[in-house]
């Protein structure tokens, strides 16, 4: 018989997950973990649609999506690649 394995608490909370405003529990608390305080999935759009369009959740402020749609932050800046390209947490400080 092989050895059991028991599940971290991550992986237990995480598989308890069933509604958005669970997820949105699990993610700022995972976030809180490692030293972030926003968090958001999104489908992500090409360089030239709205994040906000994109958003499937998060728990950034409505004004911060605004003021990214609206350009205040550069979309073709050095933080907008790198969406593409991890899957890594990216700060913005």
């Amino acid at each position: 018989m092989g050895a059991q394995t028991q599940k971290t608490e991550l992986e237990q909370n995480f598989e308890s997950i069933e509604t958005h405003y669970d997820a949105c529990k699990f993610l700022r608390g995972l976030g809180l973990k490692f030293g972030f305080d926003r968090f958001l999935v999104a489908s992500l759009p090409e360089l030239d649609e709205k994040l906000s369009d994109q958003t499937v959740l998060t728990n950034w402020d409505p004004e911060l999506l605004q003021i990214y749609d609206e350009g205040l932050f550069p979309q073709h800046g050095t933080i907008w690649p790198s969406f593409h390209k991890s899957a890594i947490p990216i700060s913005l400080s």
